[in-house]
């Protein structure tokens, strides 16, 4: 292996390694989404409805907090969806209130619940678009570093005389 090519390399591979990861991740997210359309459906009750200001992120979090019963035991539950967050950003107070307000304190919810774990429950079910973001970006962003990957390889492995100047 030529000096550097090594180095060259390391880039588009931790890059596509992390492109994975991301591509992994966000896959669960859909997945699971999916599979909450078939989840049991039960009534909760909204304990928390609350804004929270986070001036480090410039953002305001949204908390909802809700209780259910699901085979004779209570479970407390905070996702809104199965985006795996807890606490939902928003750039605007208004807009984190606009959310609040579907979610007020005591008010009665359904809440689904996977029956083979009953601990996890959301609000909404489906896929957050945010998971379908992740997942297309992931993918262009890793062929766009394979495809880098290769070209380097190919580059810095070619004989000297058929060699392309940058």
């Amino acid at each position: 292996m030529k000096p550097g090519l090594l180095h060259r390399k390391i880039g588009p591979l931790l890059l596509i390694l992390v492109m994975i990861y991301v591509a992994w991740h966000a896959g669960r997210v859909v997945v699971k989404g999916m599979q909450t359309h078939s989840w049991q459906q039960t009534t909760g009750v909204i304990t928390t409805s609350s804004l929270l200001d986070r001036p480090i992120k410039q953002v305001v979090s949204a908390l909802v907090l809700y209780q259910y019963e699901f085979a004779a035991k209570s479970y407390s539950g905070a996702q809104i969806d199965c985006d795996e967050h807890v606490l939902r950003d928003f750039d605007s107070r208004t807009e984190a209130q606009t959310f609040i307000d579907n979610y007020p304190a005591g008010q009665d919810v359904v809440v689904h619940v996977d029956p083979a774990e009953p601990s996890s429950a959301v609000l909404e079910v489906g896929v957050p678009s945010s998971a379908w973001v992740y997942v297309i970006l992931s993918v262009l962003v890793g062929a766009f570093a394979a495809r880098r990957l290769l070209q380097r390889t190919e580059r810095a492995t070619a004989p000297p005389t058929t060699r392309k100047r940058p």
